[in-house]
């Protein structure tokens, strides 16, 4: 049995399947009747910040968090990228773009710049043998939910393929930089 935040109870199967959905994942699933990596991360880092957006207050996504964004369902989930609109502005106070926006929502309007961007990076990933193999036979989107000190604790996975699991991660910092131990 999980049994969510807010003392709803649900049989883990029906909860999962349900999990499918990304309008129940992020929104009927919210922070406010489960936690996510994202979440226990905030409350490491910034619980004040954590609790303001609790309370309702909605965080703008930084740029390296939209980028990532599209290039995620650009490669995992390509029937969303392209349902979102790109809009050919190059600021995103143009009127072109604040009047897609005032259409279509935040979170569904984007740059050209970023789609061309966003494209070249699937096309790297499309194109990288390794990759084409372990996509070809791999689950997509695959959600789990778990009680962990009586704390429900949910994730999607990018990819599973046999026993491992595969998270797509973009980022801007230097490979040499780059924390290896933590993606372990």
């Amino acid at each position: 049995m999980i049994t969510l935040l807010n003392g709803e109870h649900w049989m883990p199967d029906e909860l999962t399947a349900e999990m499918h959905d990304d309008g129940f994942y992020y929104n009927e699933l919210s922070t406010t009747k489960a936690l996510s990596t994202s979440s226990l991360s905030q409350i490491l880092s910034n619980p004040e910040e954590f609790y303001k957006e609790l309370k309702g207050r909605e965080r703008k996504p930084s740029d390296a968090l939209r980028m990532g964004n599209l290039v995620h369902w650009g490669y995992l989930e390509p029937e969303k990228f392209y349902k979102l609109t790109f809009v050919d502005a190059e600021r995103t106070n143009a009127k072109e773009f604040t009047t897609a926006v005032a259409e279509h929502g935040v979170r569904n309007v984007y740059k050209a710049k970023e789609q061309r961007i966003a494209e070249s990076y699937v096309d790297v990933l499309n194109n990288k043998e390794p990759l084409i193999n372990i996509r070809k036979n791999a689950e997509l989107e695959v959600p789990a939910i778990k009680m962990l000190l009586d704390i429900p604790i949910r994730g999607k996975a990018d990819m599973i393929s046999g026993d491992t699991i595969y998270d797509l991660k973009t980022t801007r910092v230097n490979p040499s930089d780059f924390n290896w131990w933590k993606v372990r």
